[in-house]
């Protein structure tokens, strides 16, 4: 977490209690500048043995963070949660229904809610159009994935190093990646479902600078080069594709000579007509930047 109003944390905890299997609660304070919510979470630990609450001594990202939980972590089946998301009754009870010896991951359904101004509404539903047979196309095609909506095996986290604490974008779906890289059994739950709160103002891991640019280009770079699994083939290299413009677009509003990093890359794995795309937002923001430099 950093800086989460207790509120929030509140609310995740009081969905966990509502839950009808043994869990344990880790929370990983990232260093937050207020440091009311870690004591808050301090006092509920004092007599709530399932929860576990550590602050690291710097900011070092949510991919470390969460390494550090990983680290921390006894049983078997894990899942991470944004500290100011929360899960439905019974939803691990549901998720633990599917996990036999063969599965390595189990996807459920996640409500994204939103606040209008009169309250949180729902607003759509994720994860349930999951693609078995072409995983990562489906990922990358959607856009948005949310870890609380899936539960992964821990081994399996812990053998592929867990997350990458250098990024500070993608870490979501540059995990969800390397997981599945060379094939992994994934089970599908239906009942019961997570909830991801969509904030009006920009997430953490969604901010567009140029450290995020580069994150996303790392993470992207790495699934082009190294994923290996069922995905058809030619849908695969057209969504990818499709990714380097949406990040060299992103690249123009913070700085364009990042633009061209994304040119290469796509020329680099053969997407010629993304590269066509992606040298027009070249030109177009070096040309806006130079009559802005005037």
């Amino acid at each position: 977490m950093y800086n989460t109003p207790t509120a929030y944390l509140d609310f995740l905890y009081q969905s966990l209690c509502r839950q009808t299997v043994v869990w344990e609660w880790i929370v990983v304070d990232d260093a937050s500048l207020e440091t009311d919510p870690f004591k808050h979470l301090r006092m509920i630990a004092a007599n709530d043995p399932r929860l576990t609450v550590i602050r690291l001594k710097e900011n070092r990202g949510g991919g470390y963070a969460r390494n550090e939980g990983l680290k921390m972590a006894r049983a078997e089946w894990v899942k991470f949660l944004d500290a100011d998301d929360w899960i439905g009754d019974d939803l691990l009870a549901h998720e633990f229904n599917h996990t036999d010896e063969e599965a390595d991951l189990i996807i459920s359904i996640a409500r994204v809610v939103r606040y209008d101004g009169n309250g949180e509404v729902a607003t759509k539903r994720i994860h349930s159009g999951f693609d078995k047979h072409n995983p990562m196309s489906w990922f990358l095609s959607v856009g948005s994935g949310h870890p609380g909506a899936l539960l992964y095996r821990r081994s399996r986290a812990v053998a592929i190093g867990g997350w990458d604490p250098e990024l500070r974008a993608d870490q979501d779906g540059d995990f969800f990646a390397r997981f599945i890289s060379g094939g992994v059994v994934t089970r599908c739950n239906t009942e019961g479902y997570s909830v991801y709160r969509s904030h009006a103002g920009p997430r953490v891991g969604a901010r567009i600078n140029p450290k995020s640019i580069r994150s996303r280009i790392k993470a992207h770079s790495w699934v082009e080069e190294n994923y290996r699994g069922p995905d058809a083939r030619p849908r695969f290299r057209k969504i990818c594709a499709k990714r380097w413009g949406k990040i060299a677009y992103l690249a123009t509003k913070c700085d364009h000579r990042l633009v061209s990093d994304c040119f290469v890359s796509s020329l680099r794995y053969g997407h010629i007509g993304s590269a066509c795309y992606i040298s027009a937002l070249w030109v177009l923001a070096a040309f806006k930047a130079n009559v802005s430099a005037r």
